[in-house]
């Protein structure tokens, strides 16, 4: 298993998919893992013959709850 990083909000290229199919293609994996926002970015359904999966990424707050919803009401004042 390999991974590959881009930075955050990167704009992919045509050569960054190109280059990412290639990784894909030499990879034993059978499927890559990229976030729903890059899915999104990166428009293909696979990379080269590897399926793309993609993983949403959300936060629950589970101690302090009403007092962050609080503190965002007087901000928003």
């Amino acid at each position: 298993m390999g991974s590959q990083t881009f930075p955050d909000h990167h704009a992919y290229s045509r050569q960054d998919v190109d280059e990412l199919e290639r990784w894909a293609e030499a990879s034993a994996d059978e499927f890559v893992l990229t976030t729903q926002k890059d899915l999104v970015k990166l428009r293909i359904p696979t990379l080269g013959a590897r399926e793309l999966w993609a993983l949403r990424v959300g936060f629950e707050v589970r101690v302090g709850k009403d007092q962050l919803l609080q503190m965002l009401g007087d901000a928003t004042r």
